[in-house]
């Protein structure tokens, strides 16, 4: 009996990847991907005779990086290896000539090229510090971009929602703030 719960635990803990989640993801875990993004991996390799079912292309996330820090770097690292994101440009305040990525294909620009990047970028990842950085960058970028932070500053996160929350609403943007605490 006690090999039997070993091994449910197991599987029942098992990590699985986003595609393995997919079908069962709902609410606010589906934030990024939209429904044609699951229909085109639901009906991927499928013939349907289903003439409302259509196969849709896959529409690539295109992603910003602000800050190339440790941060910054690992965020690189990660797209690199999720075929559905392309990453765009990474924005620095350091001279982008002295910046060498893992990707030498990789844009990089100045931060302050950043408001012209607008229609290029889905989705931008700020990897500033929480103590100096973000309380400045999070609400400015959020009124251009749809943002992800991972501000951790605690005492302090009601006081940056709201001023990014405000900033986003009022330019029909989505921040996400404070993720990836461990």
């Amino acid at each position: 009996l006690l090999i039997v719960f070993v091994v449910f635990l197991f599987f029942f803990f098992k990590q699985k990847t986003a595609y393995e989640m997919l079908r069962s993801l709902v609410g606010s875990e589906m934030c990024i991907r939209d429904r044609y993004i699951i229909m085109e991996f639901q009906t991927a390799g499928k013939s349907s005779t289903n003439k409302n079912e259509r196969n849709i292309p896959l529409k690539q996330i295109r992603i910003g990086i602000v800050g190339y820090g440790n941060l910054g770097r690992g965020v690189e690292q990660a797209v690199t290896q999720n075929p559905d994101i392309e990453l765009v440009a990474i924005f620095t305040r350091r001279d982008p000539a002295k910046i060498t990525t893992a990707s030498k294909s990789t844009m990089v620009l100045s931060a302050n090229e950043l408001a012209s990047m607008q229609s290029a970028i889905d989705v931008m990842i700020l990897c500033g510090g929480s103590a100096t950085d973000l309380p400045k960058q999070g609400p400015a970028f959020a009124s251009l971009f749809n943002t992800v932070d991972s501000f951790d500053t605690h005492a302090k996160i009601p006081e940056y929602f709201a001023k990014v929350d405000k900033a986003a609403r009022d330019n029909g943007h989505l921040a996400i703030i404070s993720v990836g605490w461990d």
